[in-house]
């Protein structure tokens, strides 16, 4: 049986200003999936979050509890720059199309274009959830999916990939990105798996301890 695959294609260019230059992206997932790796339904919440510490790492389950998922907003140290729904489409049920322009340092949380150059970037997405959450924020048991890689493989290049997940050097042109849902000919673009949605959110760490004390509290009231 053959895979069908989703390519999910991703365009940055960056304009040149007098003094400050702008980065203008163009994308569009088709490989989005839910955590049975189905893809994804219409009006799922997807959101791209950029990397503004520059620390490599990106909003893990425990960090996203409680979450403003808003534009704008960061989340342990990582700005969200862009949020959408999925809409009908493509290879699959859904697919996410969206465009930005002028997109400046403080867009993504830095301080000025010359650090947007290298700036890792990445996708989530909430199965169930068609708007940002309201009044406090992500909760417990929440699924999400994420997918981000800064690697440009040889058969992406060889379809006129010309740039990974990680924005372009300020004053750099015409950066595209390809990726596909599934391996066909090359192990090593990303499986289904990494496209899944198999995670949830937990509790923050200080929830649970609570959580513990007070069971163990009632266990000792039940004793006596």
């Amino acid at each position: 049986m053959k895979t069908k695959s989703a390519l999910v294609l991703i365009g940055l260019a960056v304009y040149s200003q007098q003094l400050l230059a702008s980065v203008s992206i163009s994308f569009e997932f088709e490989a989005l999936r839910n955590a049975s790796g189905v893809p994804l339904d219409v009006n799922t919440l997807t959101i791209l979050i950029a990397d503004s510490d520059k620390n490599s790492l990106f909003p893990s389950a425990s960090e996203l509890f409680e979450a403003d998922l808003a534009v704008g907003n960061d989340v342990a140290g990582n700005r969200i720059f862009f949020s959408s729904t999925t809409g009908s489409g493509g290879a699959n049920s859904a697919t996410l199309l969206g465009g930005m322009t002028s997109v400046v340092a403080s867009d993504i949380g830095l301080s000025n274009n010359n650090e947007i150059g290298g700036t890792r970037w990445a996708v989530y997405w909430f199965p169930g959830l068609s708007t940002a959450p309201g009044s406090g924020g992500l909760q417990s048991g929440q699924s999400y999916g994420f997918y981000h890689s800064d690697q440009l493989e040889s058969t992406a290049a060889s379809l006129g990939a010309t740039h990974s997940m990680v924005m372009p050097a300020d004053g750099t042109t015409a950066a595209t990105v390809m990726y596909f849902d599934t391996a066909i000919q090359d192990t090593s673009f990303p499986s289904v798996q990494d496209f899944s949605a198999d995670l949830t959110v937990v509790p923050e760490p200080s929830t649970i301890a609570v959580l513990i004390m007070f069971s163990g509290i009632l266990s000792l009231r039940r004793r006596r």
